[in-house]
């Protein structure tokens, strides 16, 4: 889902009096997971193809299959590179890590992949993926953010969470419903913490930044 699909869908949501989505990887899986396909087609969903799968594929490597369904008319990203050596890959990894903000989706790392499929018959696959695969994370996003409340919820099962609310206005996120506090933090309010964000998942305060100054400090 695009962040353009995504900003129009919950602007919808909002009008139809409904919960808007956190962010637009929980707002993807959760429209995969709806029963009524009417509902599912209304969603704003993209898919970008990354494999081909096939006996009599044209070609006998990935890279030259995948340019091929480009051709026929499948939709294939245009990011996606063949890499000599691993210097030129690094140098990808590297380009990527900045230019992912530019992206109309958000991205998490890259796939880097064997090319041709007999070197990927002879890695084969563990228990769980491929061998011949490997996913390169980038790291999470870090930003300072003032705490401006804490409000303390009990659940069901007698659990006891702080949907904290926080000022987030020096990091683009979309619409933070709780924050992560590890229990080893000691927080009052309006203070100034680092938050850490995860593949735009729920953010996690990683410390308190006591050297940055603020007025009107409450306990």
């Amino acid at each position: 889902m695009s962040h353009e699909g995504f900003r129009r869908l919950n602007e919808q949501r909002q009008l139809a009096g409904e919960d808007v989505f956190a962010n637009p990887r929980n707002a993807t899986a959760g429209t995969l997971k709806l029963q009524n396909s009417s509902l599912v087609a209304k969603r704003p969903l993209d898919c970008f193809l990354y494999h081909l799968l096939g006996e009599n594929l044209p070609y006998s490597s990935h890279f030259e299959n995948l340019t091929a369904a480009r051709e026929w008319g499948f939709k294939i990203p245009g990011y996606i590179r063949k890499i000599e050596d691993i210097s030129d890959l690094f140098t990808f990894i590297r380009d990527w890590d900045e230019k992912r903000k530019s992206l109309p989706f958000d991205i998490d790392g890259i796939v880097i992949k064997v090319n041709h499929y007999d070197q990927q018959e002879e890695l084969g696959f563990t228990a769980k993926s491929p061998r011949w695969a490997i996913a390169y994370k980038f790291k999470a996003e870090q930003a300072k953010s003032r705490l401006l409340s804490i409000d303390f919820q009990v659940g069901r099962t007698g659990a006891v969470t702080p949907p904290e609310k926080r000022d987030f206005s020096s990091r683009i996120i979309h619409a933070p419903r709780s924050v992560l506090i590890p229990p080893s933090l000691t927080l009052t309010s309006a203070t100034i913490s680092l938050v850490k964000f995860s593949n735009q998942t729920c953010p996690e305060i990683r410390s308190p930044c006591p050297s940055v100054k603020i007025s009107s400090r409450r306990p």
